[in-house]
């Protein structure tokens, strides 16, 4: 990949495309306009591969996370929060495998016995965000607690992807 320079104008990076081949056409140009800040500067760093596999990882796991979340609110009767609970403790384990099989081109730990309690912190930030919004989406917004969960997982997706790129996984 091209080394990219960049220069703030405005509160925007601007690629110069001479430096940037890896940055031309199709969907990329979208990129070069990120927002000067810490988020923009993690999703621009990290590989257009690395994001859009994490972004498929977590469909994946957002599928599963949330058919276990309307099966044990619909079918069992649990309430939704509980419900939200488990299946997020299960997207936690798939996407930590995902990420390290997978995702990320390079660990910065190579021993599970770092890495994976580094990774539940993080999980554990996106799980208490995921948890307030939703009760909140749900007791204050009145939004049904599916759709909540939908605009929920949007937001900690992007929190998720730039703890886990910054803490777990750059060289």
């Amino acid at each position: 990949m091209g080394q990219t320079a960049g220069f703030a104008a405005g509160s925007c990076i601007v690629r110069q495309a001479a430096r940037a081949p890896d940055m031309r056409g199709g969907s990329c140009r979208l990129l070069q306009w990120l927002p000067m800040t810490p988020i923009g500067k993690i999703i621009y760093s990290a590989s257009r591969t690395e994001f859009s596999r994490y972004f498929w990882a977590g469909s994946l796991t957002f599928l599963v996370d949330f058919l276990i979340l309307f099966i044990l609110t619909e079918f069992a009767g649990i309430n939704y929060l509980w419900s939200n609970l488990v299946g997020v403790s299960v997207g936690i384990l798939m996407s930590y495998l995902l990420c390290i099989n997978w995702v990320f081109n390079s660990r910065r730990f190579n021993r599970v016995v770092y890495e994976f309690p580094l990774f539940i912190l993080t999980c554990v930030f996106g799980i208490l965000v995921n948890e307030s919004l939703l009760w909140a989406f749900v007791t204050f917004g009145k939004i049904h607690y599916l759709v909540g969960k939908i605009i929920v997982t949007a937001a900690v997706f992007v929190v998720n992807f730039c703890l886990r790129k910054t803490l777990l996984f750059r060289h």
